[in-house]
């Protein structure tokens, strides 16, 4: 669309030009009475098609097409009278005009006047414009295009190489452009999806520079940040996530990476920490099957540090399907809780452990303690506290005693 702008901007202004082409001036000086032809034929192939152009035209409604063609037929209608009052002053004073004509340096002017305005329209769009904006338009397609590791790192699968297309289309773009916040955004999930987790970072990190902290771009960086360092923490890393926990502090896909990152450096007390705040989200059964069973392998590296409670949970009855699995240790009498386990009902009949990992507060952790107290509540409500017709049972006081040990709880929770 943009060459044939340009080239009928071009045609359009050797139009208008044309009759002052010396020749043609010539020729008409030649003439015994000068003489402008109205060009009535012409106007009307005008005429027509403009008619035409507006009747292709779908975003105007009729009444408008209307005003549009009687405004270009009162144009028409101008240019042949002021043609024909030209005509009248040049018969009048054809020898004095023919002597300007010779002399005047305006024919030449205004021919390279309507050529600079050609040319400098082009330069200008080149410079200024976005020449790829019809490619730029479908960019967003990366965001449905499949990543490089889901076509089991095939390049040369055909959604791949659509990828690769739109993702140079990006960098040129930003290249060109580099305030183009959303265009750093998608280059950024382009080159996450191509395994380019470096420069997919360095994408991220220039849209954060222009549109500040936002959730959605944060949980990519990380990820692509974390991928580029092999799953090492670093402090940009660490940044990244505590952005992102400051206001979802459960979200689990930054405290999956956060648990991966602690597994892989041999912290399992944190990974599982994390991994049962994730879990204590509402989620979906993939997504809790995969956090249940890096949970389960963290507890396992981890194995008996410190204080231990088991809890061996079943039913009497059935519970609805929305009640929500709470295992609490707390001081005796109630208190603020040690620590806290939140589960789906879907994980009864099971065993929850109770220790240092899950302590609702590291300066207070469950080690702490010396006497406690279990109380096991199906919520009603979602939340942790008692309501009208929770499922509850509670323990008698435990004693914690010094080391590492594991004491064993049975609780069955029974409809009230």
């Amino acid at each position: 669309m943009f060459y044939l702008a340009l080239g009928g901007l071009l045609l359009l202004a050797i139009f208008f030009c044309w009759p002052l082409w010396p020749g043609k001036q010539r020729r008409a000086r030649q003439q015994t009475q000068p003489h402008i032809d109205p060009n009535e034929r012409h106007n009307a192939l005008l005429y027509r098609q403009y008619a035409a152009e507006l009747e292709e035209d779908e975003s105007l409604d009729a009444a408008t097409k209307a005003g549009l063609l009687a405004d270009k037929a009162r144009q028409l209608l101008d240019e042949r009278r002021q043609a024909e009052v030209a005509a009248d002053s040049s018969i009048a004073g054809a020898s004095s005009q023919n002597t300007l004509a010779q002399s005047s340096p305006g024919i030449g002017f205004k021919l390279l006047a309507a050529v600079v305005l050609v040319v400098g329209s082009a330069v200008t769009y080149w410079s200024l414009g976005t020449p790829g904006a019809s490619e730029l338009g479908k960019a967003r397609e990366i965001l449905t295009l499949p990543t490089l590791a889901e076509v089991d790192g095939n390049a040369a699968d055909p959604s791949i190489a659509r990828l690769r297309t739109l993702t140079n289309s990006l960098r040129e773009h930003v290249r060109r452009d580099p305030e183009a916040a959303g265009s750093w955004y998608l280059l950024g999930i382009g080159d996450l999806k191509l395994q380019s987790y470096a420069a997919s970072s360095d994408a991220f990190a220039e849209a954060h520079k222009l549109v500040g902290a936002d959730p959605n771009l944060d949980l990519y960086w990380l990820q692509a940040r974390l991928l580029a360092d092999k799953g090492k923490l670093t402090e940009t890393t660490r940044a990244i996530a505590q952005r992102v926990l400051g206001t979802r502090p459960n979200q689990p896909m930054v405290l999956n990476m956060l648990a991966l990152a602690a597994y892989r450096s041999q912290d399992y007390a944190t990974a599982v920490g994390y991994l049962n705040s994730a879990l204590s989200n509402n989620l979906t059964e993939g997504q809790r099957d995969l956090l249940a069973q890096g949970f389960e392998q963290a507890r396992e590296s981890l194995g008996v540090s410190g204080p231990t409670v088991d809890v061996a949970l079943t039913l009497r009855g059935e519970p609805p399907a929305d009640a929500v699995l709470f295992v609490i240790a707390r001081p005796i009498g109630g208190g603020i809780p040690y620590a806290v386990v939140r589960r789906p009902v879907a994980g009864v009949p099971g065993t929850v452990r109770l220790d240092d990992a899950v302590s609702m507060n590291p300066a207070n952790p469950l080690s702490a303690a010396t006497d406690i107290e279990i109380i096991a509540r199906l919520s009603l409500t979602g939340r942790p506290q008692a309501g009208p017709g929770d499922w509850q049972w509670q323990s008698d006081p435990v004693s914690l005693s010094e080391g590492s040990q594991v004491v064993v709880l049975k609780a069955e929770l029974v409809n009230p």
